[in-house]
């Protein structure tokens, strides 16, 4: 048989229901209960069931297997072989008309009513196990396909998860929280493909650090884009706030080095560079300059440089004065300027040699 209506005309009191095919239960109507048991051949279904006003009895089972959880209400247990797209529930209502209410094919409604502590309380949970020897390509715990073949919508949720009402005190609300992702090769908390990600507030990275790749970090506001806090027990020395590293994929040489760019940009404008300041390789891979470099006209050039040995150059033009203390004269070197602790002198390099700077 291909079905059998259940309804005024003819309603059912009590029996049992053998079928091959399907049994379509209309609302039978009637406050009085009724009762029956249905056996599916093919899909190895029994089921009991007590029904007043189309209200079945818990607890309701459809299969042949054994059922995977404790006190279910409703459990759905059965192989399948050979089925694609095979689901235990399926919901393809239609609705329109002035329906105003939203509509939800699965509503957990779960209610802890009891004076002792409950551990947990979830409104959907996905336990799928995988025992088979093949591999399976993907594991979906939530997966939302949404289509949209007419009309608009204004906003798309693929999850949407609300602020919880009532007036019951909560320690922490977490909107979205995951366990620590240990069991991949390659684990991802979170993993996003193309689109903006949009942050309301505050973001707190506890370990590891932000790592970026191609794109790096743009930051946009009007008030102070960075500002960077590190709370340490030191009284003395410089506390490292941040750390630009630049990588090489080669041997990396003299004046290979990071910086950090200073740039300005008006309404009709791209972004312009105007200073450049530096760290840059100096003699060997463990010793450094600092180094300043200022734009005129578009072109960038090194205007100050604080060498390792510390020397300070100020180059203006071809003029390379260095700037130190030393008891005794260093390394002649035109234009240049040094202080000889021995004789308390400033000096000079003049046309050939030091000469003492005396006044006029």
């Amino acid at each position: 048989m291909s079905g059998i209506s259940i309804g005024n005309a003819s309603r059912l009191t009590s029996g049992t229901i053998q079928l091959t095919d399907v049994l379509p239960i209309e609302r039978p109507g009637v406050t009085t209960p009724y009762s029956a048991t249905i056996t599916d051949v093919l899909g190895g279904l029994t089921t009991s069931f007590l029904s007043q006003s189309n209200v079945f009895a818990a607890p309701q089972h459809i299969g042949a297997d054994a059922e995977k959880a404790s006190l279910p209400g409703f459990s759905i247990a059965r192989t399948l072989t050979n089925s694609e797209n095979a689901r235990g529930f399926h919901d393809a209502s239609v609705f329109g008309g002035a329906l105003q209410k939203a509509y939800a094919s699965f509503d957990a409604f779960a209610e802890s009513a009891e004076a002792a502590n409950l551990d947990h309380l979830i409104g959907f949970q996905a336990r799928n196990e995988h025992a088979g020897t093949g591999t399976l390509d993907k594991w979906y715990g939530f997966g939302a396909f949404p289509n949209i073949t007419g009309g608009d919508v204004a906003n798309v949720y693929g999850y949407y998860g609300a602020d919880p009402l009532g007036a019951g005190v909560i320690t922490d609300n977490y909107g979205i929280y995951l366990a620590s992702q240990t069991r991949g090769v390659t684990n991802y908390a979170i993993y996003t493909n193309a689109g903006a990600i949009s942050l309301g507030a505050s973001v707190t990275i506890r370990n590891g650090g932000l790592v970026t790749e191609a794109g790096g970090i743009v930051l946009a506001s009007t008030n102070t884009p960075i500002q960077a806090t590190r709370t340490v027990s030191d009284t003395t020395g410089l506390i490292t706030l941040g750390l630009l590293l630049a990588k090489s994929s080669g041997d990396m040489a003299d004046t290979f080095g990071s910086s950090i760019t200073f740039s300005v940009q008006d309404d009709t404008s791209a972004s312009t560079p105007l200073v450049q300041i530096g760290g840059v390789r100096a003699g060997a891979d463990n010793t450094g300059d600092f180094v300043v470099t200022t734009a005129a006209a578009g072109t960038s050039t090194e205007k100050l440089r604080v060498t390792s040995g510390g020397d300070v150059r100020v180059i203006v033009g071809k003029l390379v004065p260095v700037l130190k203390a030393a008891a005794s004269a260093p390394a002649y070197e035109k234009g240049a300027l040094y202080f000889n602790t021995t004789s308390n002198k400033l000096m000079v390099g003049g046309a050939t040699a030091w000469e003492t700077i005396t006044s006029a």
